[in-house]
């Protein structure tokens, strides 16, 4: 999977969700993840967990067939809201947000799979992750998730997310749960000898494991059921260490609690 280089990060990844004003209070930058689909007019747009954007750079793209529906992206975009097509009325018609996209950068899929492999042994080249579940953002169906791995730095990995789909709750104590596994491999050896912390940003495509979700908890409580407040608790579980004589591996796990309702509408909005 692709990785972030160190300006990469500084560029995008440090204004995640964040916006910064530059020649007047009505234009700021912000950086954002975001989900190439269309609007209710056919216009190609990003839809983020901030709403749908549109630019023309990203509509070339679209046209010379640089990038297609379901693509997804890290992009760092300007906005004036001082535009006429930035008018209440105007994106009330339009359904999004007009931006220039200053950097647009491609971010691999992930697809979870509803099956595991055996969590108590290494899987073949397998590597521990130094922060496996970090600064999520939901867009349209994908989990952006950043993942730290100590490696070499010429290597490249895969990634993987998956569940169980025969247990899929876990019941700890009073707790219910929902895990989810992720794990990396191997995906290109490398041959240098300096090792750092590298960066990962993966999107995973788990809108339909959360709508499945969702269902099952809403039916497990029942009358008590709460549109407002009712939630599920699903936890991402990564392997941090590996012993290579043993091959025992240990885990660690991040958690989010996500609104039931959110996943039981026909439009999802931002989940986190």
């Amino acid at each position: 999977m692709n990785k972030y280089g160190l300006y990469l990060a500084s560029l995008v990844l440090s204004v995640i969700c964040l916006t910064s004003c530059l020649k007047g209070i009505n234009v700021q930058d912000g950086g954002l993840y975001g989900v190439l689909g269309y609007s209710k007019n056919m216009t190609p747009v990003l839809k983020s967990e901030l709403g749908d954007f549109y630019s023309t750079e990203v509509a070339s793209k679209v046209n010379s067939l640089e990038i297609f529906e379901g693509d997804c992206f890290a992009f760092y975009y300007r906005i004036d809201y001082d535009l006429p097509e930035n008018s209440a009325k105007v994106i009330e018609v339009n359904g999004y947000h007009t931006v220039t996209v200053l950097e647009i950068i491609n971010i691999p899929k992930v697809e979870v799979k509803p099956y595991l492999t055996d969590t108590s042994s290494t899987l073949s080249e397998e590597m521990p992750v130094v922060a496996g579940y970090s600064k999520p953002a939901y867009a349209d169906n994908y989990l952006f998730i950043t993942q730290i791995v100590k490696q070499p730095t010429d290597m490249d990995l895969d990634w993987e997310m998956s569940y169980d789909d025969q247990n899929i709750v876990t019941i700890d104590g009073n707790k219910r749960y929902y895990d989810v596994y992720m794990r990396a491999t191997v995906k290109k050896d490398g041959s240098s000898t300096m090792t750092m912390n590298v960066e990962y940003v993966n999107a995973y495509r788990i809108g339909n494991y959360f709508t499945l979700v969702a269902n099952l908890e809403k039916t497990h409580l029942g009358s008590s059921y709460n549109p407002m407040d009712s939630k599920f608790t699903v936890r991402f579980n990564y392997v941090t260490d590996i012993n290579k004589e043993t091959g025992i591996i240990t885990w660690a796990s991040g958690e989010e609690n996500v609104d039931i309702a959110l996943f039981l509408a026909p439009d999802k909005p931002s989940v986190f």
